[in-house]
């Protein structure tokens, strides 16, 4: 090997100081690991390179001494000190994993990989807590589906296919129904206004043979009863003839329906014989005046129950003992077209 082309490295600790240097022969190329193996230099993990006592720095190039370059070797004879010049390595000789953290997080690869964390945490922040707009929509859009299954609910339960609610002191009576109001008295006429109707009630007299004019002189007596007295009327009674008489006005509430006094509007049928069922005559008369009620009363025509539907009493007798003629009235009411004013 050429002189010229030797170079030779030294190796030494953080502090500016001289170093002998080692007993070798002219032209031989001292490297990073002999000299470390015999100085015995640790790396920054504090393990030893290749023995020895000596604190140092890392053998692969963390501490790295400038080379002498093409220097002759033989003007530096054995035993004599030279100056060590110690310099700091370019970055890019440097292992970043055994770099500061702080410049890990400051450059090059380090950095980048802690903003695409940062962004992943951000990301994840929004996905798990969600924006002010998005927590906004979901609000809104909650309330829309509970206000359309209220009001479909609401819609469902009244059957409502007829008109609004009516101001039931304004809805006039047609000529085909005959007024006849019982007094006013705690027993069979309170007085006490019925704001709306929700549902239109169907009974039975339960007196074989009896008339609509017998049926409301009944209610009207109940007036003069002592402290101790029966409660009963209804609003309309329909006799064998299809005459239908009117003892309460529709505004008002009547005792015959128990708890649905106060939402409800009732219809006394009476029939001939115990089976309870009515004559042609008065069944065609139940169909008119209740598909009247329910249209003018805006309930709606599916809004019909029998007082059975209320208490389980078994009235009206023969509807709660036929119930196909029972869902049939039902069918005849929606079906009915005819003139109130005939």
């Amino acid at each position: 090997m050429k002189k010229e082309n030797q170079i030779f490295y030294t190796i030494g600790d953080d502090r500016q100081e001289e170093e002998e240097w080692e007993q070798d022969e002219p032209g031989r190329i001292v490297s990073l690991d002999q000299i470390a193996r015999r100085r015995g230099i640790k790396n920054r993990q504090g393990q030893k390179a290749y023995g020895g006592d000596e604190p140092g720095s890392n053998v692969y190039g963390l501490d790295m001494y400038l080379p002498h370059g093409k220097r002759d070797y033989a003007s530096f004879p054995p035993g004599k000190k030279r100056p060590v010049i110690r310099i700091r390595p370019d970055i890019s000789a440097v292992n970043m994993d055994q770099a500061p953290k702080s410049r890990k997080d400051s450059s090059g690869r380090g950095a980048k990989a802690a903003e695409r964390v940062q962004v992943q945490e951000k990301g994840s922040r929004g996905r798990k807590g969600g924006g002010f707009f998005t927590k906004l929509f979901a609000w809104l859009l909650m309330f829309a589906a509970v206000f359309v299954a209220g009001v479909g609910t609401g819609w469902y339960l009244r059957g409502r296919d007829g008109k609004p609610l009516a101001n039931l002191a304004q809805v006039q009576s047609p000529g085909w129904i005959k007024q006849e109001f019982i007094r006013k008295n705690v027993y069979s006429r309170p007085a006490v206004s019925l704001r709306q109707v929700k549902d239109i009630v169907i009974h039975y007299v339960a007196n074989p043979g009896s008339t609509a004019e017998q049926n409301r002189k009944y209610f009207d007596g109940l007036a003069d009863q002592g402290e101790e007295g029966v409660s009963a009327s209804a609003h309309f009674v329909i006799g064998l003839e299809g005459e239908i008489v009117q003892c309460i006005p529709i505004s008002e509430i009547a005792y015959a329906s128990n708890n649905r006094n106060g939402d409800s509007i009732a219809i006394e049928c009476c029939h001939p014989d115990e089976t309870g069922k009515f004559t042609e005559a008065t069944y065609e008369s139940l169909v008119k005046l209740t598909a009247w009620l329910c249209d003018e009363t805006g309930a709606g025509r599916k809004s019909i129950i029998r007082h059975y539907d209320i208490t389980q009493k078994a009235c009206p007798k023969y509807f709660v003992d036929h119930e196909d003629a029972w869902k049939q009235f039902k069918k005849d009411v929606r079906a009915y077209k005819g003139d109130w004013e005939e």
